[in-house]
């Protein structure tokens, strides 16, 4: 797949296997994280791409576990981000499947209050 990325204004064109654009980064189970430096609370946008070479070892090793994270995805951090993928790829959105490619995404910092019950006195 070839990914043509607008990242802030940086025009970026690469080749991967899919594009992930997290906030999380923890796939929803908390040990399981593409890259330590995703932060939720950072402000930014964390845009993935899968290396073909991901591929070519978990064809030949039978794991990709052994691989560091660094190696098996290219990363980059965005407020302001488009993804053209040829040739065009559909758009999961947290489970929902019904948009392709080209896609402009943006982060708006501190848009979602989250509250939380306080401490209890001890």
């Amino acid at each position: 797949m070839q990914y043509s990325l607008n990242l802030d204004g940086q025009v970026y064109e690469v080749e991967g296997l899919a594009c992930l654009i997290d906030n999380a980064g923890n796939m929803g189970i908390q040990s399981a994280t593409h890259s330590r430096q995703i932060s939720v609370d950072d402000g930014l946008l964390d845009v993935l791409i899968v290396r073909d070479t991901a591929l070519i070892d978990l064809l030949t090793k039978g794991a990709i576990v052994d691989q560091p994270r660094e190696q098996m995805f290219y990363h980059w951090q965005a407020r302001q981000i488009s993804v053209d993928a040829d040739p065009v790829q559909p758009i999961q959105v947290d489970g929902e499947i019904g948009w392709q490619t080209p896609v402009a995404i943006s982060v708006i910092p501190g848009a979602v209050r989250v509250l939380v019950p306080e401490k209890p006195a001890s």
